[in-house]
Order: structure tokens, then C-alpha cells, then sequence
């Protein structure tokens, strides 16, 4: 994601995207290991935006 330029102010911190980041990739929602299933986004550029939650349904994993 280094490459993309990316707005502080709307992105999370290193620690919380990392944290979030590690949640996605044990969900059983992930699919090809890089986009959620019921959100239709790519998790690694989801996670980056203090704006967007996890879609799982029922209960947010982060």
C-alpha cells in the first residue's frame, strides 16, 4: 500500500491497520486471500479507512 497515496486523516494508524489487516486474513469470509465476501472490497485497502467496519454480518469483526 506504500505506493498509493493515501490520506492521513482518513486512514487508520500502522498498529490498527496491521491489527485489522491480521482479523481479515483468519476470516472465513476471505476470499483468494485478498477480498471479502460480503463487502466485495479488497481487505488490504478496506482496512486502511477509519471510515469503513467490517461487513461481517451480526457482529463486526473489527
Amino acid at each position: 500500500m506504500d505506493e498509493l497515496m493515501i490520506d492521513e486523516e482518513k486512514s487508520v494508524s500502522d498498529d490498527i491497520y496491521d491489527e485489522r489487516l491480521a482479523v481479515c486474513m483468519e476470516c472465513p469470509a476471505l476470499q483468494y486471500g485478498t477480498t471479502c465476501q460480503h463487502s466485495g472490497e479488497i481487505v488490504s485497502y478496506r482496512a486502511l479507512f477509519k471510515e469503513k467496519r467490517c461487513p461481517y454480518p451480526g457482529k463486526p469483526r473489527w
